[in-house]
């Protein structure tokens, strides 16, 4: 297994923003969910999968100056597993410590970052100007697509995210895979991760269940998602407590 923390990788996080803006159009989006729901990365276990996120680097991410994205998910779930006594977590929440970043592995397999990594937001509609580095969506061509320039564009008021459209990631990628194998809120959590920083502009666009998964998934989730990352601070203390569950949870090989 590699080292979980590469010195000499440099986040370039403004670039990838300026690339992932005027890129992430929604044809585009489409096209990746549908190249993507082909299943074209072959077979392989989620413990495999999961290994795997020890060679890969995040350019979205300066705080964990080219820390893996494997140390990222122990300290996640390292977090969660302190506070199970005290906030009532199950070992559901520990399994979505430990996958909600495996869509990641598309680096592995070609897809550029900034269809891969990055906070994510609705396309289709206005863009919020409280998006990351929102200066670089003048770019992007939908923004002078007139379907796509009112706050709800082409959905319905309380249409419900699963109606909407987000720009790709592997938040996207990794559901599509997982649904079946976990529990519904795990599966929007895993979904939606990387909305949660400007999720409350587009809550004209939320249906009932979403805002009760927000406030009981999405918000507790980020305490544990964003402010652990510590390149200096990982334990493995609990790395094969947490292969094993991963090997309960997902005995079996899945289509990728």
């Amino acid at each position: 297994m590699q080292p979980l923390t590469d010195r000499d990788f440099r986040s370039d996080v403004a670039g990838l923003y300026r690339r992932l803006h005027r890129g992430q159009t929604l044809e585009r989006a489409r096209a990746l969910r549908e190249k993507y729901a082909a299943r074209r990365l072959g077979r392989a276990t989620v413990r495999e999968r999961f290994e795997a996120l020890a060679g890969i680097r995040d350019e979205s991410d300066a705080d964990l100056e080219g820390m893996s994205q494997l140390g990222h998910a122990l300290q996640t779930a390292n977090a969660i597993r302190r506070d199970m006594g005290r906030e009532g977590l199950g070992e559901d929440w520990i399994v979505l410590g430990l996958i909600h970043d495996l869509g990641k592995i598309l680096l592995e397999h070609g897809e550029p970052q900034e269809f891969v990594v990055g906070d994510t937001h609705p396309l289709g509609c206005a863009f919020s100007p409280a998006i990351r580095h929102a200066e670089f969506l003048p770019g992007n061509p939908d923004a002078d697509d007139p379907r796509y320039a009112t706050r709800c564009g082409i959905y319905a008021e309380g249409c419900g995210l699963d109606a909407v459209t987000m720009s790709y990631g592997h938040d996207e990628y990794l559901y599509w895979i997982a649904r079946d194998h976990v529990p519904y809120e795990v599966a929007w959590e895993i979904r939606y991760h990387s909305f949660q920083s400007v999720a409350g502009e587009y809550l004209h666009l939320f249906d009932a269940r979403d805002i009760e998964l927000r406030e009981s998934h999405m918000k507790p989730f980020a305490r544990y998602d964003l402010y652990t990352k510590d390149p200096d601070d990982v334990s493995s203390e609990h790395l094969d407590e947490y292969l094993d569950l991963l090997e309960r949870r997902f005995p079996a090989a899945l289509s990728w």
